[in-house]
């Protein structure tokens, strides 16, 4: 039986050594798995595509072949000319060597400013990719993202300051997950992705933050089947809906994760969800004040906008039959009774 091989690059690492292991690797017992995060230095990253390169000319049937592209500065150290250069490093890189890139098939990168075209022709260099994962990445202040490919299936946005992403053609795209998007109006854009079944949104709200419409965003993905909303202790920026409006988009609903609301909140709201989704199956509610993770010098929070505590406003209706066969998930660090005895007076239990 085939054994994975898991090789990780760092500075510390010489990847002559590396390169070693690869070409002693005995081409009968082929590699599945290659997974390599390293620094995004020139002369490194040739000498280290040039070792994979090999490798995957070798073990011609890898499962895997993922780079994990770190930058010499951590994102919050990065200035615009740091992503700028780490940018063109890459792109200089990816010319080089085309061929290795069009056998990856995972992709993270961090902290690079691209051109308007620079992520399109990554996507087309790399035509096995199954995902990719971009932090701190974009084309530029207010840039739109236009994402097309055969084969990805994940795609995972971290921050960076994308004004849309506009998801056209995917036909095998499973999961979305975007962290942090910067500006007001919907994050994401759905075109054509008819396998789309998961999703993940993760926000610090504050005042300016939109409230995003389900009804909207979700009105050319009705299939989506899990759904994950993350607040991080802060406002609350999902609009509660009438039912009317949303069964036609959560009809295929079966999961739902609400998390990190704010504590101390009423939670009544939540039911918009259940009274659309006519075959969810399991409800997750996650409240915490996640100290750890908050804003919590006052002057900062009134200078970013960070938002006062406040419940959202929501008028439930007759709760329909399907909701009783629902499983509901109640987690609070300290009010979790409360929690309970809350949504057991909405539902009339």
């Amino acid at each position: 039986m085939s054994t994975p091989l898991i090789v990780f690059f760092s500075t510390t690492l010489p990847w002559l050594l590396t390169d070693k292991v690869l070409s002693a690797r005995n081409p009968e017992i082929p590699i599945r798995k290659l997974r390599v995060r390293f620094c995004l230095r020139p002369d490194e990253c040739l000498s280290i595509s040039q070792a994979v390169a090999r490798a995957m000319a070798t073990h011609k049937k890898l499962d895997v072949a993922e780079f994990v592209v770190l930058t010499e500065k951590i994102c919050m150290k990065c200035t615009e000319d740091h992503l700028l250069c780490y940018a063109k490093r890459f792109n200089t890189w990816i010319g080089d060597c085309p061929v290795v890139f069009a056998g990856l098939t995972h992709l993270w990168l961090r902290n690079l400013r691209f051109g308007e075209l620079d992520i399109p022709n990554i996507l087309t260099t790399c035509k096995r990719l199954e995902s990719l994962r971009l932090t701190y990445c974009d084309a530029g202040v207010c840039s739109v993202l236009q994402v097309e490919h055969a084969q990805l299936v994940e795609l995972h946005i971290d921050y960076g300051e994308f004004e849309a992403v506009h998801l056209n053609c995917l036909p095998k795209l499973q999961r979305v997950k975007y962290v942090g998007w910067s500006y007001q109006e919907d994050p994401l854009i759905f075109g054509s992705v008819p396998q789309l079944s998961k999703l993940t949104l993760e926000q610090v709200g504050v005042n300016s933050t939109s409230h995003i419409q389900l009804s909207q965003l979700l009105a050319n993905v009705p299939w989506i089947s899990d759904l994950r909303l993350d607040f991080k202790s802060e406002k609350i920026w999902v609009l509660p809906e009438h039912p009317k409006l949303l069964a036609p988009v959560l009809g295929k609903l079966q999961i739902v994760n609400l998390g990190n609301l704010p504590q101390g909140c009423d939670i009544a709201w939540t039911m918009f969800i259940l009274e659309a989704a006519s075959s969810l199956k399991e409800l997750c509610i996650t409240v915490w004040d996640h100290w750890c993770k908050m804003e919590t010098d006052k002057d900062v929070r009134k200078e970013l906008g960070y938002c006062e505590k406040a419940n959202v406003e929501w008028q439930t209706g007759n709760h329909p039959q399907f909701i009783l066969s629902t499983r509901i998930w109640l987690s609070s660090p300290s009010t979790a009774s409360n929690l309970r005895t809350t949504l057991c007076d909405t539902l009339g239990a």
